[in-house]
């Protein structure tokens, strides 16, 4: 994914000719990665909507099961869990790279993503078990103190005493 994006910052930037066998191959391995990169969320999506239902039948958990291992089937939203967090983690990579230089803007785009998943994991409690949802909270609370941190450190850099 990360690979995808960087090739994508890179041929924008670049003069892409066709001319020489690097180029095409890039070329071909973003769009591929794009490819695969927007549709395993749509996909993922799509079965889990499918089979909201049967999510515990022992057939359909074979074959799908690791999109919504450890997580509750009895909410649709729930079960979502993994999509969100594969989305997230695009974002993240997309801000990181198209934002490069602009520190202030990439924490608060950040900070909004920690905050929903805050919000996401609280309010559904994805985990079937209770200690998960909380160490996720944890986790999610413990990010975002950081990113405060960071935020105070960029509007007051440290002082140089010497």
């Amino acid at each position: 994914m990360f690979c995808a994006i960087i090739a994508l910052k890179g041929l924008r930037n670049a003069d892409f000719d066709g001319s020489n066998g690097s180029d095409l191959f890039a070329a071909i391995f973003l769009i591929v990665c794009s490819l695969i990169l927007v549709a395993i969320p749509i996909v993922s999506v799509y079965v889990l909507r499918k089979y909201k239902n049967k999510l515990d039948d022992p057939e359909i958990e074979e074959k799908f099961g690791p999109l919504y291992k450890g997580l509750r089937t009895d909410c649709f939203w729930s079960s979502m869990f993994n999509v969100f967090f594969m989305m997230r983690r695009t974002i993240f990579a997309l801000i990181i790279i198209q934002l490069y230089g602009l520190k202030g803007i990439q924490l608060i785009f950040n900070m909004y993503l920690s905050m929903a998943m805050l919000m996401y994991v609280a309010h559904f409690r994805p985990y079937r078990i209770s200690i998960s949802n909380n160490w996720e909270i944890f986790n999610e609370v413990s990010g975002i103190l950081v990113q405060y941190f960071m935020m105070w450190l960029a509007i007051f850099p440290p002082i140089d005493v010497s």
